[in-house]
C-alpha cells in the first residue's frame, strides 16, 4: 500500500455578503499537484484533473474540516505512457482504488486565515 500526504493551502475563499460555514471545492479552480524524485536525476511533476469536496470553517474558533476526493484515473504527468504506468497496480492501481481521499479536522490558521490542513 502506498501512502502519501496532501497539504492543502487556502489562499482565499470568495464569500457573498453573508458569510457561510461550508464551501465546496471548485473543480474548475482546484488542481492537486505533486512532485516525484525520479531516480535522483530529475523531478517529475504531475497533477490530478478531477477533484471535489468540501471545506467547513469556523473562523472564530479557528477550526474546521476538509473532505477532499480525487479521481485517481485523472492523473496527468504530461506523457500517456507515464500516466498509464502510474494508473497500474505498480502505483495507484486505479482499477481497485478509483478515488483518493483526504480528510482533516486539524487546520492551521495564521491570524484569521486558514493556511494548512493536516490529515490522511
Amino acid at each position: 500500500m502506498h501512502k502519501f500526504a496532501l497539504a492543502i493551502f487556502t489562499t482565499a475563499i470568495a464569500t457573498s455578503a453573508v458569510a457561510a460555514d461550508t464551501y465546496s471545492i471548485d473543480p474548475n479552480h482546484t488542481l492537486p499537484v505533486f512532485e516525484v524524485n525520479h531516480l535522483g536525476f530529475s523531478t517529475q511533476r504531475g497533477r490530478f484533473d478531477k477533484t471535489s469536496g468540501t471545506i467547513r470553517l469556523d473562523i472564530e474558533k479557528k477550526s474546521g474540516e476538509v473532505e477532499w476526493t480525487i479521481e485517481a484515473d485523472s492523473i496527468d504527468m504530461g506523457q500517456a505512457k507515464w500516466n498509464d504506468h502510474l494508473k497500474s497496480a505498480d502505483f495507484f492501481n486505479v482499477g481497485q482504488f478509483p478515488t483518493i481521499t483526504f480528510k482533516s479536522d486539524k487546520l492551521t490558521f495564521k491570524g484569521d486565515k486558514p493556511v494548512a490542513a493536516e490529515g490522511r
